[in-house]
């Protein structure tokens, strides 16, 4: 197995494994007074009004309050989808940053309104985002050819791994699961980022082996680790024609020995996929 070399062409359409969050914009101010005119039309009691009621200021003020929870009221409904094509969606980070624009697809609709309902707790639906992208050469935000997009929240990771260890204290994973998923805030437009993107969403044994090694029977009640986790590398390999991505992951213990677990994830294409799930590793010096 021989290191790759990164290819170097601006042209080239690049693969996206991403995780972060939707948002939706109104390109122009003419969709924005037709969301407002239509937010307007609708009485209290959710019917359709076919004219503007005679106390509105004709649709011309703007709506602030609860907005986020109007648009996706209005734009969830099918007849207004037409906004909703029109909008512009982009995805976002965990620091709220504007990473890419996204060019859904008619049946992908839904779940981009969908992903922008707001949540009790006011927190945004963390969604999985496969697709490709290319840099736009004025200096916009890269396009995306949306091809997947799926919601993955930490809350359902932690319930998957609940089910299959019921003994589980769940106050110890969930810190293990914010501190390995704090690894996600990437653009996830190269091989090692889509790797460690995707096991991190996809392969539930680091989760679960994480806390065998940091708190496993010999803890107790202890609030304090067996082990920690000390680094994360991402090496990308060649196997034959096919891109090959070991992600490493080094335990201390609180005596001093490390211990290596390892996850490989094939990248060649467009959807990666697990060749190891999480096993021993032996590191050459």
């Amino acid at each position: 197995m021989n290191e790759i070399t990164p290819n170097s062409d601006d042209n080239q359409l690049t693969y996206l494994y991403i995780n972060g969050y939707i948002k939706a914009d109104f390109p122009t101010k003419g969709l924005q007074k037709e969301f407002e005119r239509c937010c307007h039309c609708i009485s209290d009691e959710g019917e359709k009004r076919q004219f503007l009621p005679v106390q509105s200021k004709s649709g011309t003020e703007t709506i602030q309050d609860g907005f986020n929870q109007q648009l996706y009221d209005l734009v969830s409904k099918a007849e207004y989808h037409y906004i909703a094509r029109l909008m512009t969606w982009r995805f976002t980070n965990s620091y709220g940053h504007d990473i890419y624009n996204l060019t859904p697809t008619e049946s992908q609709l839904p779940t981009m309104i969908e992903a922008i309902k707001p949540k009790k707790n006011k927190l945004a639906k963390p969604m999985v985002l496969v697709g490709y992208s290319q840099t736009n050469l004025n200096g916009d935000l890269p396009v995306v050819d949306v091809r997947r997009l799926t919601k993955v929240s930490p809350s359902s990771i932690i319930k998957s791994i609940k089910a299959t260890l019921p003994n589980i204290d769940v106050d110890k994973l969930k810190l293990i699961v914010a501190e390995i998923l704090s690894l996600s805030t990437n653009s996830g437009d190269n091989d090692q980022d889509r790797a460690l993107n995707y096991i991190l969403y996809q392969n539930l044994a680091i989760y679960s082996r994480s806390y065998e090694l940091l708190y496993g029977e010999s803890s107790g009640g202890q609030a304090s680790p067996n082990a920690r986790l000390m680094n994360i590398q991402v090496v990308p390999l060649q196997s034959g024609d096919r891109h090959v991505i070991k992600v490493i992951f080094e335990y201390q213990s609180s005596q001093g020995g490390t211990q290596y677990w390892y996850s490989a994830v094939d990248v060649t294409d467009e959807y990666p996929f697990l060749l190891e799930s999480f096993e021993r590793f032996l590191p050459r010096y």
